[in-house]
């Protein structure tokens, strides 16, 4: 839909909100690719939004939502 200018991907997080991607913290990102609850959502964001992933942005940095082509909310 063009109405749609962009679509937050939130993730399980231990802080009060959906800032930071779960299980390790951002100075540790890297980590976050292989963690099962990170990477479930983002292929099935990825498949709900192919041809618009530019549209994604993640609560939190993770390379393999990068890679999918999400942007990262900073």
């Amino acid at each position: 839909m063009k109405e749609v200018k962009g679509l937050f991907l939130g993730y399980a997080s231990p802080s009060n909100g959906d800032e930071g991607i779960g299980a390790y913290h951002d100075k540790q990102y890297k980590a976050n690719d292989r963690v099962k609850h990170v990477r479930k959502p983002i292929d099935a964001w990825a498949k709900a939004c192919k041809k618009v992933e530019d549209k994604v942005f993640m609560g939190g940095l993770s390379n393999y939502g990068l890679s999918k082509g999400f942007g990262n909310r900073r």
